[in-house]
């Protein structure tokens, strides 16, 4: 069994999209995820799965939470390893100390065309 984690974009934000995470567990949990966990309202979820791909997992996912509340979501579902790695990669080792300053994200796909300088 592989742990994941999944980021449910755009649940419980400004009072729609509602879904409670102790009926989304349950639902995630009928779905052949183990020891699911969820983090306050915030839509992220860690499990277990046998399941290894990412991309099935998250369409798994959005066909639990379109069955059980009829909400169309985007997931991201990463292994415990790939959040290792962007953990370890941390480029500002010095906001460690001072943790709700640090954020992390994600993007599902690298960005086309971004306005940035490499």
């Amino acid at each position: 069994m592989n742990t994941w984690v999944a980021f449910l974009r755009g649940i419980n934000v400004g009072g729609r999209n509602a879904l409670r995470m102790k009926e989304l567990a349950t639902a995630l949990a009928d779905a052949d995820c183990g020891d699911v966990m969820t983090y306050l309202q915030t839509g992220n979820v860690v499990f277990r799965s046998s399941e290894s791909s990412a991309a099935a997992l998250e369409a798994r996912i959005e066909r639990v939470v379109k069955a059980i509340r009829d909400i169309e979501v985007r997931v991201l579902a990463l292994s415990s390893e790939e959040l290792r790695k962007a953990i370890a990669a941390n480029p500002f080792p010095q906001a460690e100390s001072a943790p709700k300053t640090l954020h992390l994200f994600f993007l599902s796909k690298p960005p086309v065309d971004p306005d940035v300088e490499s």
